[in-house]
């Protein structure tokens, strides 16, 4: 894997590897053993979902993933950094599984994106808790939740494996389980029409 330089908001340079991309964000692991995210602000709408993270979760809940945001870097790009949770999830984690599985379930019968972000979120975290979900998982989501409506009624939980790792304890982390929609649409229809 080639090294990319990456620059920070503060001017410092850091060397780091691609780990990978999703929507909005690029992240890289740097040799001080961070990853960093690269979350590029779309045109009308960004999603500030790791800010909100990282500022309004409870740091506290073992299933919140750390998050600091750093700044914005001369490309406009928003800047985080977070600790690497290196433990992918698989079924190999049978508790953290099974409760991937049960939130993915649930959100599968029940997605609406019609509704307020909020409103869908509180329906799933509800419905969580009613399935016998971890009452600290179901705190974190519900806090997860709360902090991004800071930024607006668009964001919605969302439960994929390329979202979610294990820590040491194997232990469920939610790494990135809330997105902004209206972002989302947003770079796809960019992506679609130039």
């Amino acid at each position: 894997m080639k090294a990319k330089q990456i620059t920070l908001p503060d001017g410092k340079r850091i060397q780091a590897q691609f780990l990978g991309a999703g929507a909005f964000a690029k992240c890289y692991l740097a040799q001080d053993g961070f990853v960093y995210s690269i979350v590029k602000n779309g045109q009308k709408e960004s999603d500030y979902s790791k800010q909100a993270v990282g500022e309004w979760a409870d740091s506290d809940n073992l299933h919140i993933p750390e998050i600091e945001f750093l700044g914005e870097d001369d490309n406009n790009c928003l800047i985080y950094k977070a600790v690497y949770y290196q433990n992918k999830l698989t079924a190999a984690h049978s508790s953290a599984w099974a409760e991937y599985k049960t939130l993915k379930r649930i959100w599968m019968d029940n997605i609406n994106f019609d509704r307020l972000g909020f409103v869908q979120n509180n329906k799933i975290i509800d419905l969580a808790r009613a399935a016998g979900v971890k009452e600290s998982i179901c705190d974190a989501l519900q806090s997860i939740s709360d902090s991004c409506r800071n930024y607006g009624d668009f964001y919605f939980l969302e439960f994929r494996t390329c979202n979610l790792k294990v820590n040491d304890a194997g232990e469920l982390i939610l790494l990135d389980a809330i997105f902004n929609k209206k972002a989302l649409y947003e770079a796809i229809n960019k992506k679609l029409h130039g």
